[in-house]
C-alpha cells in the first residue's frame, strides 16, 4: 500500500498527482494507492476520470 496526501488540492491537481504516482512506479499496479483528499476535490469526477486505474485508487 502506498499513500500520498493531495489536501488542499483541486480535483486536476490530485489526478495529476495519482497519474504521477503510477506512472513513476511509486505504487505498484497491484498496490492499492490511499489519497488523502478534502473539499475542492470532487471525488466523483475523480474517480471517473481515472477510469480503469480507480479500482486501484482508495480516498480517504
Amino acid at each position: 500500500m502506498t499513500a500520498i496526501n493531495c489536501k488542499g488540492l483541486s480535483t486536476e491537481l490530485v489526478l495529476l498527482r495519482i497519474k504521477q504516482s503510477l506512472m513513476t512506479g511509486t505504487s505498484k499496479q497491484s498496490d492499492t494507492l490511499n489519497v488523502s483528499v478534502s473539499k475542492p476535490c470532487n471525488r466523483e469526477q475523480l474517480m471517473e476520470s481515472l477510469g480503469r486505474q480507480a479500482a486501484i485508487v482508495q480516498l480517504v
